[in-house]
């Protein structure tokens, strides 16, 4: 969703207009697999952290690693709110702020308010 179709369109770059709507049907896809709450987020901060670790040793900027489980905090956000629509239909509040924020509540042992595993 985030890359142009087959390449047919642009040079099939990164569409950072359709990050929101991707990451939310991660979240929903997630949970119709019946994944706890908190395996996208964690594997949304795996990918980011190794691309900011990539990024880095390219000698570019690191990647926004400040939301839960490394993810950034809107793109947390966006896959949350993906989540809980699957449970239960709910869009509320807003899952796409336009300053950004986190996720919250604690699924499997991990506090996605914190993004760390035990609290």
């Amino acid at each position: 969703m985030q890359r142009s179709y087959g390449r047919q369109i642009g040079d099939g770059s990164f569409v950072p207009s359709f990050t929101d709507a991707a990451l939310f049907n991660l979240g929903l896809a997630e949970n119709a697999a019946g994944l706890s709450a908190s395996e996208p987020l964690i594997g949304g901060g795996i990918y980011n952290d190794i691309n900011s670790l990539a990024r880095e040793l390219q000698g570019e900027g690191p990647l926004d690693t400040s939301g839960p489980f490394d993810n950034t905090p809107v793109n947390a956000n966006s896959i949350d709110a993906g989540y809980r629509f699957g449970e239960d239909g709910s869009l509320d509040p807003d899952p796409f702020p336009t300053g950004g924020g986190v996720c919250d509540g604690d699924y499997a042992g991990a506090n996605v308010e914190s993004g760390v595993w035990g609290s």
